[in-house]
């Protein structure tokens, strides 16, 4: 992600980056790929990308996931990104258990692994946070900071996100909009902490120019597409978990409709139908001796009912 702000004019800061950032400035993805290499502390990283509908929010975060995965292998001085992130391997999209099989997979035990979940609403919502699927996510969550990983969410409103999980943010993007020509993103990268209370702050990121001294508010960023290859496998990913999730959600639609269709029997019918049943058997245990009364906690029914069944009234 590019950083802008004014008067400094962007020029590219490396050869091997894909975007262009303020002359002499880090990268957003350069600053979380060094946040997770760091040697003298255990960090990983979370960020939440949020952004209405349409605005980008799932490409950017690809292309993040790609930029950072750079970086890592970068600083590592190895050459090759995937060690990091894979797109088929280190993204879920339009999945309600994905997040699971994510969090549980052999690349969770690597190092400084990009991880994406996309539509974390989907996953993670918080209007099932007592469900032990996403108690088990929350916890895999807050257990990866030996592991140095980055964990990269998107959703469409923060809120949608199970409180527990949005208070490990790191930092949060908000995507404000894209340009439909370049195909570009623009949005606020904000630090995000939380105190004991519950009480959440957001704060522009800073970066003091070394030669001037002058300190500069990063108040707007610009994203740029995954590569193409990354992008076609995305978007084949999400149309195939969609069109997944939709017939899973017509075949619950129909066993409710099954559901709904049959007759439904009441309490007087389920009672004759079960002395139809078990007249034989209570007969048999009244034949051996048993009281109607022991019968009828064999039976786990009540006296009225074994009486019947043995033909009184």
């Amino acid at each position: 992600m590019e950083a802008q702000t004014q008067p400094s004019t962007p020029t590219p800061s490396r050869t091997n980056t894909k975007v262009q950032v303020l002359d002499g400035s880090p990268d957003f993805a350069y600053l979380v790929a060094d946040r997770v290499t760091d040697p003298y502390q255990a960090k990983d990283c979370t960020i939440l990308i949020i952004g209405r509908k349409r605005s980008g929010k799932s490409t950017q975060a690809i292309a993040l996931a790609e930029e950072i995965a750079e970086d890592i292998a970068c600083i590592k001085g190895e050459s090759d990104p995937s060690l990091y992130f894979d797109v088929e391997e280190c993204v879920i999209s339009v999945e309600r258990m994905g997040g699971l099989d994510l969090f549980t997979s052999e690349r969770a035990t690597r190092n400084n692994q990009v991880f994406v979940i996309d539509d974390a609403k989907i996953n993670i919502s918080n209007r099932k946070f007592a469900s032990p699927e996403n108690q088990i996510q929350n916890e895999l969550v807050t257990i990866f900071g030996p592991f140095k990983h980055v964990l990269i969410f998107t959703s469409v409103f923060k809120r949608s996100i199970d409180k527990d999980s949005r208070e490990l943010a790191d930092f949060i993007i908000k995507i404000d909009g894209s340009n439909p020509y370049t195909k570009q993103t623009y949005g606020q990268v904000f630090f995000y902490e939380t105190n004991d209370a519950g009480d959440e702050y957001k704060k522009f990121l800073q970066w003091q120019n070394p030669d001037t001294g002058v300190l500069y508010r990063l108040n707007r960023w610009i994203g740029t597409l995954p590569t193409p290859n990354n992008l076609r496998k995305y978007n084949n990913m999400r149309r195939c978990n969609s069109v997944k999730l939709i017939e899973d959600a017509r075949a619950q639609v129909m066993e409710m409709k099954k559901v709904k269709a049959e007759p439904r029997i009441k309490p007087s019918q389920q009672r004759e139908i079960w002395i139809t049943q078990n007249k034989e058997h209570v007969q048999t245990l009244r034949d051996r001796g048993y009281s109607i009364r022991k019968i009828a906690r064999e039976m786990n029914k009540p006296p009225t009912t074994i009486e019947k069944c043995l033909g009184g009234s």
